[in-house]
């Protein structure tokens, strides 16, 4: 077993501790091991820094989660680990889901942008799910707005 010091802690490190993976050796920004799939001896490699898993071998690849979930078999414990790792937020009303977005920043993820930059333009609440963009006339002064909702129903 790889003993793995304290200045080589990252998010990869940590998790093979907390999951109990046997790591036989270091391989650049890897640790390798035997796979959690299909056991061939040294096949698998988990990044240091990142935490995402691939093998050679049987070629699966996982992120964080999905190594957690696999290794202890249950998708509760898995979000527990990377909540104690802190690679996952807990929920802040404890039923286990996520609050829901407000929808400046619902939009703005589903248009790959900030929720400042859309703010920026005049972005405002206009109801849970929608917001409201000023539009401007030729003469610069607003003339109406513009809406767009975060419901994905309404489009189609």
């Amino acid at each position: 077993m790889l003993t793995i010091t304290k200045a080589d802690s990252e998010v990869g490190v940590s998790l093979a501790d907390r999951l109990g993976l046997t790591i036989n050796k270091r391989e650049g920004h890897d640790l390798a091991g035997p796979c959690i799939a299909c056991q061939s001896s040294d096949a698998f490699r988990l990044h240091i820094h990142t935490g995402f898993a691939h093998c050679y071998s049987c070629h699966r690849k996982w992120s964080p989660f999905q190594l957690a979930e696999v290794v202890t078999g249950d998708r509760g414990q898995a979000k527990a680990i990377l909540v104690e790792l802190g690679l996952f937020k807990p929920s802040a009303d404890g039923n286990g889901k996520a609050p829901p977005l407000d929808p400046i920043t619902a939009i703005a993820r589903q248009k790959g942008v900030t929720s400042d930059s859309l703010q920026v333009f005049g972005a405002k609440y206009s109801t849970t799910t929608s917001i409201e963009f000023p539009c401007y006339g030729p003469d610069g002064k607003q003339c109406t707005t513009f809406s767009i909702s975060t419901n994905t129903t309404a489009l189609g």
